[in-house]
């Protein structure tokens, strides 16, 4: 049988045994770089046309910064990905570097929170319910509540606070407002810009608006704590004071428009308790007279029972 009739014979065999999809061991063409074994990414050549541009427009593309043809030899996509990676590292670690420290929410004074509600303030004072002022039921409901750490239980002489006391204002069971006083002998010989650096540290650079001009107590004093130094954050205002005279630094955080609602409620309370003053107060009188009316009778009733003559 003539060689080439061998030779087709064979491969007709080999095609009859060959398992459908089983590899094939002798191929006639010669594997390429990318093929079944090759590299995982491909040709580590990348092909590269011939230009299709004249030599008058290489020369102004090259004059511009640009250039002709690419040439890009014996280099694989994931190593210029893997060259451009640190430099995007670094870019972030220098960005992130220079970010400064996000400042604490103005809203909340160590662990108590504007907005809180009474029952979660008289929680973490530890404060009874006696404790609560009721400063005025209508038109809204406006309590007050005083706290002096270093009387709170748990704390000793050594590790003594630096706030004296912490008013908190409330408005229909919200907290608008707190008042802190600073321990005098703990803030001795410190400076308006040693306490500004302080709270700076906690709550970000202070406002560069000018301070607000406090309202008029309504009754005078003379020691009228003085705003120095204001944080603004949203609806939420931190001001800085010392009083006039006694030297003695104090911190106020409020809600601007629940203190707003406050003020409003409290000058009609105000006003609405001075147009029901003599009623009150005639109501108050009759009451008394009722009372004693009551007793002499008692007392009257009592020993004329007893009297014998």
């Amino acid at each position: 049988m003539p060689p080439s009739h061998v030779q087709d014979s064979a491969s007709g065999d080999a095609a009859r045994t060959l398992i459908p999809g089983a590899y094939e061991q002798h191929t006639p063409t010669r594997r390429q770089p990318g093929t079944m074994g090759g590299s995982p990414f491909g040709s580590l050549d990348m092909p590269v046309a011939a230009s299709t541009m004249s030599a008058a427009t290489i020369a102004e593309r090259q004059k511009e910064g640009g250039g002709g043809t690419v040439h890009i030899r014996h280099e694989s996509w994931y190593r210029l990905l893997s060259r451009c990676f640190p430099r995007v590292r670094l870019v972030a670690i220098l960005l992130l570097a220079s970010s400064p420290v996000a400042a604490a929410d103005l809203g909340t004074y160590r662990e108590f929170t504007i907005g809180a509600s009474t029952a979660a303030v008289m929680a973490l004072t530890g404060a009874a319910e006696r404790d609560m002022k009721t400063v005025h039921e209508r038109p809204a409901l406006l309590q007050e509540l005083s706290w002096r750490p270093r009387y709170a239980s748990g704390r000793t002489s050594a590790d003594r606070d630096s706030v004296a006391a912490i008013v908190f204002s409330f408005i229909d069971n919200q907290l608008f407002r707190m008042a802190i006083d600073y321990d005098r002998s703990r803030t001795e010989g410190l400076t308006k810009e040693d306490m500004i650096t302080s709270l700076s540290a906690m709550y970000g650079p202070r406002s560069t608006q000018p301070p607000p001009i406090a309202s008029r107590p309504a009754f005078d004093s003379l020691d009228t704590p003085t705003v120095f130094a204001t944080w603004r954050q949203g609806d939420v205002m931190l001001t800085l004071n010392q009083s006039t005279y006694g030297g003695g630094f104090s911190l106020v955080v409020i809600s601007i428009p629940l203190e707003a609602l406050a003020r409003k409620a409290q000058a009609t309370a105000v006003t609405t308790d001075a147009r029901e003053a003599p009623a009150r107060e005639a109501a108050r009188a009759k009451a008394q007279a009722d009372a004693a009316r009551a007793a002499a009778e008692k007392t009257r009733t009592a020993n004329k029972d007893a009297f014998k003559p």
